[in-house]
C-alpha cells in the first residue's frame, strides 16, 4: 500500500494555531506537498470556518494552547458535529508530558506531534490519515 498522495490532487487540511510562524511554514510546506490549506488563529476561529465550508477539510491540525478557544475545546467541539467528528485530527503541540499527550488520546485525537517537529514527519502523518480515509471509505 502506498501512502503517497497523488501530486496533481488537491485535498484540504485546516490548521489552527495562534503563532503566525508556524502557520507561515505549514501553509508552504503543506502548498509545496499539492494540499490545500486553509488556517485559523485559534479554536474559535476555525470551528467557524469549518461550519462555513461546503465540503470537509481531509485533516485538522491543531495546536492546543491558544485564545479563545484551544485546542482541546476544538477537538470536542468537533466531536459533536456531525460531518466534522469524522475527520482526522492532529494535534501540533509544545504540550510535550506524557500527561499532555494521554489527555490529548483521551480525548480522541488522530494523533499528536509535539514542537519542535520535522516538516517531513507531518507531511507523511497527513498522507497517511488521509490513505487511511480513502480505504476506510471504499470499504465501507
Amino acid at each position: 500500500m502506498s501512502l503517497e498522495v497523488a501530486a496533481d490532487s488537491k485535498y484540504t487540511v485546516l490548521i489552527a494555531d495562534d503563532n503566525k510562524d508556524i502557520l507561515y511554514n505549514l501553509r508552504t510546506a503543506l502548498g509545496l506537498n499539492h494540499f490545500n490549506v486553509i488556517s485559523a488563529s485559534n479554536g474559535k476561529e476555525a470551528l467557524e470556518i469549518l461550519r462555513k465550508l461546503k465540503a470537509v477539510p481531509d485533516v485538522i491540525i491543531s495546536d492546543i494552547m491558544m485564545p479563545e478557544m484551544d485546542g482541546y475545546e476544538l477537538l470536542k467541539a468537533i466531536s459533536k458535529e456531525p460531518g466534522l467528528n469524522q475527520v482526522p485530527f492532529i494535534f501540533l503541540s509544545a504540550k510535550t508530558t506524557v500527561e499532555d499527550i494521554r489527555l490529548g488520546k483521551i480525548l480522541g485525537v488522530d494523533d499528536y506531534i509535539t514542537k519542535p517537529f520535522h516538516q517531513e514527519d507531518l507531511i507523511a502523518i497527513v498522507k497517511g490519515k488521509i490513505a487511511r480515509k480513502k480505504k476506510h471509505r471504499t470499504v465501507q
